[in-house]
């Protein structure tokens, strides 16, 4: 049996569903990311861990988690896509519509891509991803907070 480390074993003992969630908690006491009523988008957000983060920090804030696998966080909307599907927008631009906001105030992602072992290939779908956030993030980001 596989000895779990101290933020797994924390995670289960504080029900995260992700030891990640404790590296979500790290950045925003060290940056401040969330404040309370903000909405925030939560790309790749499998199994739920960031989305509970935020969830607690944001109060009366909305998040919506977007995965292709079922994202259950009571209290987050859950967007079923792929990041790369072509209909994307237009699903994302119907949810924030539903809830009657501008866009999102904050926009956070954890996507990894599923490892293939080959080096340049893992790294390439990381790129990928990372470009695809930012397509997003300029996309649905509030204009105003690209100012600051």
């Amino acid at each position: 049996m596989k000895r779990q480390d101290y933020y797994y074993r924390l995670a289960k003992r504080e029900n995260y569903r992700s030891r990640a969630a404790y590296k979500l908690k790290e950045i925003d006491e060290k940056f401040y990311i969330f404040k309370e009523g903000m909405n925030v988008l939560d790309l790749g957000a499998a199994p739920g861990g960031w989305t509970q983060v935020v969830l607690e920090k944001i109060g009366n804030g909305k998040v919506f988690s977007l995965d292709v696998k079922r994202v259950n966080v009571e209290g987050a909307r859950y967007i079923k896509a792929d990041v790369f599907d072509e209909n994307l927008f237009s699903l994302i631009e119907n949810e924030i519509k539903k809830e009657n906001i501008d866009g999102f105030d904050v926009i956070i992602s954890d996507m990894a891509p599923r490892i293939s072992g080959i080096k340049e290939i893992d790294h390439q779908r990381s790129l990928d991803l990372a470009r695809r956030a930012f397509e997003i993030s300029k996309k649905f980001l509030k204009k105003k907070l690209l100012l600051n």
